[in-house]
């Protein structure tokens, strides 16, 4: 042991330099208000809707500036929503802000880390992530994880004397350090490093977005310069050029699936809040409804974070009273308490033995499974009856400790070391021979919602995996009692197969992996991640990091250490795993429903640049006016869309292909719509004799009937949704035709009192685009059946 003795700074002395620091920075992972409001407005889309409202004001009709509208309330939704998602984060978030143990006026106590000053004497502990840079003045076995700063991903061992960095985290050991710098003045803030710095990937919806708005922005330049030289050969007006290219460019910009995707993230964000789950990456959400295999520590997620001793069994030739005192004596003596040890101390073994001040100390480690103490002379060593009894004479008692352990009981076994301690380190071992005490075993309770979990996970084609450093055949215990469904037995983590795609297999038979390593949860989590599943990861210590790091979904326990919450994406704040499964299946129906209106959303953009194609560019005149497109929009797009999206809806959730299952609806309904649309606007101008005011009018009545049909062939599943989705449709063609006979609505949107011609063109163009949507579907479901694909319509719903 390293030691010096340091009081810490005086509570006054703390508060003046914190009152000479100034306030601390928000927490990285809070936006203020303005950056909200900033983020919803710029963005590229906006920026196109605004640019072409302002030309309109200006140089056109404002009348036809309506769609400024659409962009507002992208503008003022989007704020309000993630305001309210921000507010209910940051309650949340309050509740698991890290804290620092620093020592002033010689007492321990906890503060925000924002609140630890320089000169104060800072207490870290395994799990805890270091606050500030400083110099180390006691160091018990500690080693830090320094990955996030240095890249090297072994633990270092540190010394009285070393320095210490913010951003690193303790993961053995414990100790003291005088802090030398703070807050922005820390290496790490220099840096520009922190604890989740490797983490952030877009997620493939993200990234299908992104894909899908390139594409259109890709179509709609070529096209709006195309539009812009057919104008300017023509020698049009400015009104009239700007009316045309506004009616033609700005109907490309899927505007509301911008707002629908933001209104999404925003709200689930608000509704995981109010389950007490903190999202701290909006792309967590897609995250945990895209998962297909969840692994999970057993203990505080399937089992209750509680034990109970339930017996010890002492060695041949140790008394009852004897083992009940080592175990009471280490239990009370060790520097700090897992649940295991807190368990055993309040058993009151020994008839509640004093503390002893430990003179050596090796703290316990995953790796090794075992920890230390050296107690008035004696040394005594607690560990798993694998790591302690091996080479023991002691036949009868490995094979109790087996028997428990295959009952599904936690066993620890005691025995003492007649060496001197070593050196704490990372890679410390003990050279001497071990006689053991006996075994403690302790129970664990399977929480009570457990099983509904795992049900919820088993229909939803969610496999789990349980990675647990307990008892292989504990654990394989565990999964059977919760049903887990497996193909093979549990395995043993220390004889993993080498191979990756050995040990891929073998863990997609298994149900769970016990005496598994920090680096094999992170092997295991990547080998299924290369085997094309999208992992989540569940876990709450030091232990768990390296997997959460390699998680495409982390998840921490609330109660679980700094270093767990800092790397993980979602954080169960209250603890329950139990929440979870409500949130996957809501995670999933919002996502399907966006999957399904953004081809509502893509076929217009189709349908669109179609006009602008065949009509406007020829002829210099588009076939709507801007404010016309906007009215029909609201009814065949944006209110249904908007319902849509809120519907209940089932069937799995995968990303992979989304623009692919977009292309093969969008690409032929929007074709369809727009040789319908195309067949309405020729007849009526050219061989009905309609002018172009009635042609128009006559086009936007197509629009809205082929507009319908979509939301209609989309939706189009048996039983009640296709009646309550055909009663939708006919609302809104009954307000659209409502508001078209309203004369003032007539003037304002230019649609033309109706005529024989208006209606035969109408009626021509209508049934052109339905009998044409019809076959194409058809056409796109009877290929994709020969490829072995889903049939769109139906992988719609």
């Amino acid at each position: 042991m390293e030691a010096a003795t340091v009081t810490g700074l005086s509570e006054t002395e703390a508060a003046r330099r914190l009152r000479e620091a100034g306030p601390a920075p928000a927490p990285p992972t809070s936006r203020s208000y303005l950056s909200i409001a900033i983020a919803n407005t710029f963005t590229v889309f906006n920026l196109i809707l605004a640019g072409f409202g302002i030309a309109t004001i200006v140089f056109g009709n404002p009348k036809d500036a309506l769609f400024l509208g659409i962009l507002v309330a992208n503008v003022a939704i989007g704020t309000f929503q993630e305001v309210r998602a921000k507010r209910a984060l940051d309650k949340l978030a309050a509740l698991v802000v890290a804290k620092a143990t620093v020592v002033r006026d010689g007492a321990p106590r906890q503060v925000p880390v924002g609140e630890v000053v320089v000169g104060d004497l800072v207490r870290i502990a395994s799990g805890d992530q270091v606050p500030a840079d400083g110099e180390l003045v006691r160091a018990e076995g500690l080693a830090l994880d320094e990955s996030d700063l240095t890249g090297e991903s072994e633990p270092v061992l540190r010394r009285v004397g070393d320095g210490v960095f913010s951003g690193s985290f303790a993961v053995e050991g414990e100790g003291d350090f005088e802090a030398t710098a703070v807050g922005s003045a820390s290496r790490a803030a220099q840096l520009t490093a922190t604890a989740r710095a490797f983490r952030h990937p877009r997620s493939p919806l993200e990234k299908a977005m992104d894909r899908l708005l390139i594409i259109m922005v890709g179509a709609m330049v070529p096209l709006g310069v195309g539009l812009g030289v057919s104008l300017a050969l023509r020698g049009v007006s400015q009104s009239e050029a700007v009316q045309t290219l506004t009616a033609g460019i700005v109907n490309i910009v899927p505007e509301g699936l911008i707002l629908l995707v933001s209104l999404t993230a925003a709200v689930t964000a608000a509704k995981m809040a109010r389950h007490g789950i903190l999202a701290q990456q909006l792309n967590a959400i897609e995250s945990l409804a895209s998962v297909s295999v969840m692994c999970t520590d057993k203990t505080g997620t399937l089992t209750e974070a509680t034990l109970r001793v339930v017996e010890l069994i002492p060695a041949a030739g140790v008394a009852d009273a004897d083992l009940a005192r080592a175990f009471g004596s280490y239990a009370a003596s060790a520097p700090t308490r897992n649940t295991t040890l807190e368990a055993i101390h309040a058993a009151g073994l020994g008839d509640g033995v004093a503390a002893t001040e430990p003179t050596a100390t090796i703290p316990f480690s995953s790796r090794r499974r075992w920890s230390a103490l050296e107690l008035d002379g004696r040394r005594l060593v607690l560990g798993a009856p694998e790591a302690l009894l091996e080479s023991a004479g002691d036949a009868a008692l490995r094979d109790r400790a087996a028997s428990e352990a295959e009952a599904g009981r936690r066993v620890l076994a005691l025995a003492s070391y007649d060496a001197p301690l070593p050196e704490p380190g990372p890679e410390v071992e003990l050279t001497a021979s071990l006689e053991p005490l006996g075994v403690v075993v302790l129970a664990e309770e399977l929480r009570a919602d457990a099983d509904q979990t795992i049900a919820f996970f088993a229909r939803e084609d969610v496999a789990l995996k349980i990675l647990s450093g307990d008892n292989p055949a504990t654990v394989g215990a565990i999964a059977r009692d919760l049903g887990i469904e497996a193909s093979g037995a549990a395995l043993d983590g220390r004889h993993l197969p080498q191979d990756d795609a050995e040990l891929l297999a073998a863990v997609r038979a298994a149900p769970a992996i016990g005496r598994i390593s920090p680096e094999d949860k992170a092997r295991v989590v990547r080998v299924l991640s290369e085997g094309g599943e999208y992992v989540g990861m569940l876990g709450d210590g030091v232990n768990d990091v390296p997997a959460l790091k390699q998680a495409r979904l982390a998840i921490a326990q609330g109660s679980g250490t700094q270093m767990a919450r800092s790397v993980s994406d979602l954080v169960l704040v209250s603890g329950e795993f139990g929440e979870v499964p409500p949130m996957v299946g809501e995670g999933r129906q919002i996502l399907r429903n966006i999957q399904r209106v953004a081809r509502l959303f893509v076929s217009k953009a189709i349908f669109t640049s179609f006009l602008v194609l065949v009509i406007a560019i020829p002829s210099g005149v588009f076939p709507m006016l801007p404010r016309q497109f906007t009215l029909t929009s609201t009814f065949t797009i944006g209110i249904p869309a908007f319902l849509l999206a809120l519907a209940p809806s089932s069937g799995p959730w995968r990303p992979e292909g989304f623009l692919r299952a977009i292309a093969r609806f969008s690409i032929p309904a929007g074709l369809a719509t727009g040789l319908g649309i195309l067949t309405t606007y020729l007849l009526a101008r050219h061989a009905f004799g309609c002018d172009l005011t009635q042609a128009r009018s006559a086009t936007a009545a197509t629009v809205v009937v082929s507009g319908l049909a979509i939301v209609f062939a989309l939706e189009d599943q048996p039983g009640t949704r296709r009646v309550v989705v055909g009663a939708l449709c006919a609302t809104m063609a009954l307000l659209f035709f409502g508001a078209c006979a309203i004369p003032l609505a007539r003037e304002f949107f230019e649609i033309a009192s109706p005529t024989g011609a208006m209606v035969g063109a109408w009626l021509c163009g209508s049934a052109v685009a339905v009998a044409l949507l019809g076959l194409a579907l058809r056409v796109v479901a009877v290929l994709d059946r020969r490829a072995g694909a889903v049939p769109a319509a139906v992988a719609a719903g």
